[in-house]
């Protein structure tokens, strides 16, 4: 009775070459690290064969940032370094699924409303806003402006405040040079912060 025939991963191949892409080497120099000839090497990558777990360690050993885990195919991150930003991503994608997303805009203007001093209440296909000691019924189309609007306004401030932490991480050449004003570039003085309504 023959062996047991072993399941190979398709990723392995696949990150195999990613690691020579990335190292710029040779599939033969990789070969040679792992002590296995090119023959066998080129069935792994080809998905004919299984890397061993103490192949993938022996790579893992010369390259760190490569994790034997993710080079088996068994995670899809490629080092426990990177294990926090694979899952923060994944689970930006479950909340973001479009009927999730909806979900929390709504929940999310409905509490910035309510900390503003003006709660809502939804019931059915009506909606009550509260404030100032008065209600009023608004419809739905409004109530999905008024959401619109402010998702609108949150990424453009949110896009205006990464470009400025940017700017000012990465400077631009010749943006300060020596005799120039306090807050003032090389050609003049810096653009105003102030955010007019039309701006918005």
């Amino acid at each position: 009775m023959g062996r047991p025939r072993v399941e190979v991963n398709p990723k392995t191949g696949e990150r195999l070459r990613i690691v020579a892409e990335e190292q710029q080497l040779r599939l033969k120099d990789l070969a040679n690290l792992i002590f296995i000839s090119p023959q066998n090497f080129s069935r792994i990558i080809n998905g004919r064969a299984s890397l061993t777990e103490a192949n993938a360690r022996l790579i893992s050993a010369k390259y760190p940032q490569y994790s034997a885990e993710w080079l088996l195919g068994l995670v899809d991150y490629k080092n426990e370094a990177l294990r926090p930003l694979y899952e923060a991503a994944m689970q930006a994608d479950i909340r973001n699924d479009p009927e999730k997303r909806l979900e929390r805009h709504y929940r999310a203007v409905n509490d910035l409303a309510e900390l503003a001093g003006y709660p809502m209440l939804s019931m059915g296909e009506r909606f009550v806003l509260f404030g100032q000691g008065e209600y009023a019924d608004i419809t739905f189309d409004d109530y999905e402006r008024l959401c619109d609007d402010i998702l609108d306004y949150v990424e453009f401030k949110a896009g205006q405040l990464l470009r400025k932490t940017l700017e000012k991480q990465n400077p631009a050449p010749g943006a300060d040079t020596p005799g120039a004003g306090a807050g003032q570039k090389a050609d003049g003085p810096l653009p105003s912060d102030h955010t007019t309504e039309q701006e918005v």
